[in-house]
Order: structure tokens, then sequence, then C-alpha cells
């Protein structure tokens, strides 16, 4: 996952490669947090080098992403039982700032 400050939002990738198209086609991606204040979406398969590589992309309004605690993009294959789970911490400690940010 990246993030990346565009119009007061953080936008996060989710990158999913595989050597099979239908294995990385078939792989549902799972964003939490989710509802108000977010917005997903996935991209067409692409050929990578002799991978496929399918990408979920996860946009947080500035507000939610300082308040936010941790978000958590969940893969899961298509004949599998237990997701993938990649965590990024988001926010900052109370009274933080990044610089040049706000």
């Amino acid at each position: 996952m990246r993030e990346l400050f565009e119009n007061n939002k953080a936008v996060l990738d989710c990158v999913i490669t595989g050597g099979e198209r239908a294995a990385v086609e078939g792989a549902s991606v799972t964003w939490t947090p989710s509802g108000t204040g977010t917005s997903s979406k996935e991209s067409q398969i692409t050929p990578h080098g002799h991978l496929f590589r399918k990408t979920s992309t996860l946009t947080l309004g500035r507000e939610r992403w300082f308040t936010e605690q941790n978000v958590e993009c969940s893969v899961q294959q298509k004949n599998s039982k237990k997701p993938d789970i990649k965590n990024l911490s988001a926010g900052t400690p109370a009274g933080q700032k990044f610089p040049g940010w706000l």
C-alpha cells in the first residue's frame, strides 16, 4: 500500500499480483474502514512481465485519515478460507502534524 495526499484525500493502493490470470481476477478485495468518507475502486487485470496485476484503490477524506487508527486491505482468493490481510496505521498521534500538509 502507498499513501499519497491529493486534494485533502489519502489514496491507498492494494496491489494483487500472481502468475495465473484467473487467480488474480478471482481475488476479492475488502477495505476496512469502509462507509462514510471512503470510496474504493478496482483496476482491470494487466500483464506485468510474467505476472498479472490488479490494483484496488481506497480514497479516504482528510478527516477520516487522521481519525482512523488502522486501515486494512483484505484479499480473499476464490477457493481460500483465510484472507491475506495487510494493515496500515493511519492518522497521527494526538497533536502531531506533518509539516507542509496542514
